[in-house]
């Protein structure tokens, strides 16, 4: 009777594993691998059945149908394991494919000049690039798993509290916005920040956003830069509007060289281009004059 027990158990077996070998037909897309195997595993269900037929009726059946039904098994198994080994095959030679994708990945995320850091749902850091570590000045490990808000970007450049709705980023895993932004600062473990320019894209997996990738650069020099430039610009802004220039004709006196002004009046000529220009004057005699004035002491004459 114990034997009777142990069939039935057998053929339940044979038969959860017969569902399970179909389901695989759609979960690894092998149809005819899975197929075979479930055939291979539904005969052995057929032949444990008429096993236990014939225990329970005590009777007996021709050896030639237990032959023939053996036969078909070893078939359809020796199929599906061929079949199955070319399925490991390539399911091997995915995951080298992937490996050697992760580390390609990884190769460029070390040598990326851009810090690069990665967010799940909550904002917590998944991983950080070697760049993202050096502009922070925390080690990698010191990274992963915190808060990137409460770490990095806690605070405005004036040092007031940034919170955490506020924030360009947050809007990028909760909402799927992608966000620039080059007028803010990142902090660094030591207490300082920086001016960074830094981008957020949501990271999507089957449509739904599963996270938040994030990449910075410091561009504090960039900014100071800037500054240098704006000031420069200003400076000689406020140079050209101090000069003035005398453009038009001007209204002289062809014997006393008085220059009539805009009021109509005359006057001396220095005091006129003193008023409309930057220039100065200093006084002297020249050559000629001098003749006239103080022939004595001329030299000419001696």
């Amino acid at each position: 009777m114990e034997a009777h027990y142990i069939l039935i158990v057998s053929i339940v077996l044979q038969i959860v594993a017969t569902f399970l070998a179909l389901r695989l037909v759609w979960i690894t897309k092998k149809k005819i691998t899975w197929i075979f195997i479930a055939l291979a595993i539904s005969l052995m269900t057929l032949r444990r059945g008429i096993t236990l037929y014939h225990e329970v009726s005590r009777s007996s059946y021709p050896d030639l149908l237990t032959e023939i039904i053996a036969l078909a098994i070893s078939l359809l198994m020796a199929v599906g394991l061929v079949l199955v080994t070319s399925l490991f095959r390539a399911i091997k030679q995915s995951e080298e494919t992937i490996i050697k994708l992760n580390k390609r990945n990884q190769m460029i995320l070390n040598a990326a000049r851009e810090g690069i850091i990665g967010l799940d749902l909550v904002g917590q850091i998944t991983f950080a690039n070697p760049s993202a570590a050096a502009l922070t000045q925390y080690e990698i490990e010191e990274l992963i798993g915190k808060d990137a808000h409460s770490l990095l970007h806690h605070s405005k450049p004036n040092g007031s509290p940034y919170p955490e709705e506020e924030c360009p980023i947050y809007d990028t895993f909760l909402k799927g916005i992608s966000r620039n932004n080059r007028n803010e600062v990142f902090w660094k473990k030591g207490g300082t920040s920086f001016e960074v320019a830094y981008s957020g894209a949501p990271i999507r997996e089957d449509g739904r956003i599963v996270g938040a990738v994030v990449t910075f650069l410091d561009i504090s020099e960039v900014k100071q830069a800037e500054l240098e430039r704006e000031r420069l610009i200003n400076e000689l802004r406020d140079a050209l509007a101090q000069v003035r220039t005398l453009k038009g004709y001007l209204p002289i006196c062809a014997h006393c060289k008085k220059i009539r002004n805009d009021k109509g009046y005359w006057e001396q000529i220095e005091k006129y281009i003193r008023d409309h220009s930057e220039a100065e004057f200093s006084h002297g005699i020249c050559p000629d004059c001098a003749k006239k004035l103080y022939p004595e002491f001329s030299l000419d004459d001696k």
